[in-house]
């Protein structure tokens, strides 16, 4: 009896060992048995000032989460796989360089995924390393040009799709290239964007032209302290919404609206602190998410003397004669360290994490509305365009 509880005790914490190294490894070895997802794809981002790459890592972190074969047969290279503006190199000793939109970027693809287009500028690098407070600089390349535009129009002529977010047609895209492009995507830009800040009286953090054009409007010094919005039209006007005097601790919150096959898995409610812009809804589209402004009674007054809804389309979808979707906020630009993409289950972990974290917000955001929004676009786009050779992909 004595050397059956001696073995006992032996075999227990192996048990125990095995158990854990089980329930730690199977994500890893879920994601593996989970089948390709096809779609041929191209990438445009033209606002890369610097080398994180950070306005569209959060994309090529779930091409290559959600199995997206690259053309080349590997992973998705942030630094690499898109067309726009790639910094300097100084530890390769490669030059920046830009590169428009052409023909041959679309040629064989079922999807173009516009991250950004705002472009860059000649402080950015000054700003990125927070030693001077954002400001209107000399552009060195941004915006789509009409024969850009053409070029997508052609592409989702022929029933390819489109995905697009802040900012795709706000400056420096002007004029017909930006009517085109809103047309494009069913939608009117009321000129109004908007954004979030922890702290109003940053000195490296509020646009130098928010402080500039305010004392021009008001003739008073900018003295906001604390959380609050700051809301820009493009004629340069400015709106200030400060925490617990215009608007609520709730503040944004991105709701959704539909019950839409591409909201499945979605969270709602669901709070967005980077910038956005405010739209219209054209006929002959779905809002599939909406943002929500929690206001006090004198913010309402004061959006409301602006001209500016406290509701107003988040997700924008327009389906035929092919899907064109429009993200009404700065989505892709992700400064979290996503991790390994090789793990399955991960929306289930991390979308409840504790929200003592500082970017809280913005995992929140991330794997409550992103990640399952990208899963079910790329799911039926794959289905559409390569249906033959696509199985069940599950839920990574």
């Amino acid at each position: 009896m004595s050397t059956q509880k001696s073995r006992s005790k032996k075999i227990l914490p192996g048990l125990l060992i095995l158990g854990l190294l089980l329930l730690l490894g199977s994500p890893f070895v879920h994601w593996a048995w989970l089948p390709e997802m096809p779609l041929q794809l191209t990438i445009v981002d033209k606002t890369v000032p610097e080398r994180t790459f950070r306005e569209h890592v959060a994309l090529i972190w779930s091409l290559n989460h959600f199995k997206v074969p690259h053309p080349d047969g590997r992973n998705w290279n942030k630094e690499t796989d898109y067309r726009g503006y790639t910094p300097e190199d100084t530890v390769r000793n490669k030059p920046a360089k830009a590169e428009d939109l052409m023909p041959g970027d679309l040629k064989g693809k079922d999807l173009l995924f516009v991250a950004d287009t705002y472009g860059v500028y000649s402080q950015d690098k000054a700003e990125a390393r927070r030693e001077i407070a954002p400001d209107y600089s000399r552009k060195i390349y941004g915006g789509f040009d009409e024969r850009e535009v053409g070029l997508i129009e052609r592409f989702v002529g022929s029933g390819k799709a489109l995905i697009a977010e802040f900012n795709t047609f706000a400056s420096p895209t002007k004029g017909a290239a930006r009517d085109r492009l809103e047309t494009l995507l069913g939608l009117d830009w009321t000129e109004w964007s908007g954004r979030f800040f922890e702290e109003l009286s940053h000195p490296t953090e509020i646009p130098a032209w928010a402080r500039r054009n305010w004392k021009k409007q008001t003739g008073k010094d900018w003295a906001f302290k604390g959380p609050g919005f700051l809301f820009v039209h493009e004629n340069s006007r400015v709106v200030v919404l400060e925490e617990n005097k215009e608007v609520n601790p709730e503040g944004l919150r991105m709701f959704k609206t539909s019950t839409h096959r591409l909201t499945k898995g979605m969270g709602t409610g669901v709070a967005f602190h980077y910038w956005f812009d405010i739209l219209k809804a054209l006929p002959g589209t779905e809002v599939l998410a909406e943002y929500r402004l929690d206001l006090t009674q004198s913010g309402a007054a004061l959006l409301s003397k602006e001209g500016i809804p406290h509701q107003f389309p988040a997700v924008i979808l327009k389906e035929k004669p092919s899907l064109r979707l429009y993200i009404a906020g700065d989505a892709s630009d992700n400064a979290l360290d996503l991790g390994s993409e090789a793990w399955s289950g991960r929306q289930g972990w991390f979308k409840y994490w504790p929200f003592d974290n500082p970017n809280a917000e913005q995992i929140d955001f991330f794997w409550r509305i992103y990640v399952p929004l990208l899963r079910n676009v790329f799911t039926e786009l794959s289905q559409t365009y390569h249906s033959t050779s696509t199985g069940n992909h599950g839920n990574p």
